[in-house]
């Protein structure tokens, strides 16, 4: 830079008796030739770094003006038949649930909404053409609602099978109305009852409540029973702080969900409630000391009932317990 610097000097000084140059006109050019030299030295030093990706993108700046097509291959073929097939595909299974919905609106337009109904609207008697027709009826709602109607094995499918019916006198009709009613609506969704075999007997039984003694099964909410646990001695063991002891109680379960009972030595009295829907059981031991509370489960191993739970006493003490039917 220096030599150039001098050279530019030089050439720029008068010979002998020539006229004077201007240094601040020297100077500008040669601060203008040093950087124009720096700029070129920084471009070519880039170029010379940067060679490889330049090569890579030279070729595809100048060839971006002319249009390229590009052929499709064979893997760009298969990819498109198999779209248009999904879409074919598709289109026809839309048709086809189209379809069975219009299908299904006039059968549900089209057909009446019982048997009794369409017999007498279409003024056949109940003859054997009466039949036809009505089986006929019933093959067309068998197929609406999940196809076609399945035979007994009693019985041929093609015949009208009679439903048994209840003849009631109309002075006993009033107290046993009620459960032929709901005897009928329970029939209508697709249970069977065996009342008819008894007729109105069986009928007053279903009406009369059941007696039950103190020591029944416990009814649930859904209507059903479930057996109450075992009412007697029980003995288990009760930990307490670490400590382990034996301890015997005699349990009284009732059908109205109360437990009732002593401790082994009898001079504790045990009052408390069950809930067999969740298995839970709870009661509490009055002592002369003071009183004992017992939050327990029930549960079933190898067809015994068995209680695991917590208790917690009035002086502070609590610990667990375990207790099974003697």
């Amino acid at each position: 830079m220096a030599r150039v610097f001098w050279l530019c000097l030089a050439y720029l000084t008068p010979v002998q008796a020539q006229q004077p140059v201007i240094y601040g006109e020297s100077i500008l050019l040669v601060v203008v030739g040093v950087i124009l030299f720096g700029l070129c030295t920084g471009l070519c030093a880039f170029a010379i770094r940067n060679r490889k990706d330049l090569a890579e993108l030279l070729p595809a700046v100048f060839s971006s003006t002319r249009t390229v097509v590009e052929q499709p291959t064979e893997e760009d073929r298969i990819a498109f038949e198999r779209a248009e097939r999904r879409k074919r595909r598709k289109e026809e299974l839309r048709e086809a649930a189209e379809a069975l919905e219009d299908e299904e609106t006039r059968l549900e337009m089209g057909l009446p909404s019982t048997l009794e109904e369409g017999v007498q609207g279409r003024g056949v008697a109940p003859s054997s053409e009466g039949g036809e027709s009505t089986n006929s009826l019933s093959l067309a709602r068998g197929r609406k609602v999940g196809g076609p109607r399945r035979g007994s094995r009693t019985s041929d499918p093609g015949l009208r099978r009679e439903r048994p019916s209840i003849a009631l006198d109309p002075g006993e009709e009033g107290p046993v109305a009620p459960l032929v009613e709901s005897a009928k609506h329970s029939r209508t969704k697709g249970r069977r009852h065996s009342i008819h075999g008894g007729g109105i007997g069986e009928l007053e039984k279903l009406a009369q409540p059941k007696e039950r003694d103190g020591t029944g099964s416990a009814p649930l909410k859904g209507g059903t029973h479930r057996a109450a646990p075992t009412s007697g001695p029980w003995r288990g063991t009760l930990s307490e702080r670490g400590v382990a002891r034996s301890s015997g109680y005699h349990l009284k379960f009732l059908a109205d969900g109360r437990v009732l009972g002593t401790a082994a030595d009898g001079q504790a009295q045990i009052s408390g409630h069950f809930d067999p829907d969740n298995h839970r059981v709870v009661w509490s031991e009055s002592h002369a000391w003071g009183t004992v509370k017992v939050t327990g489960h029930i549960f079933y191993k190898a067809h015994t009932p068995q209680i695991t739970g917590a208790f917690k006493a009035s002086d502070g003490g609590k610990g667990k317990l375990e207790l099974s039917p003697e």
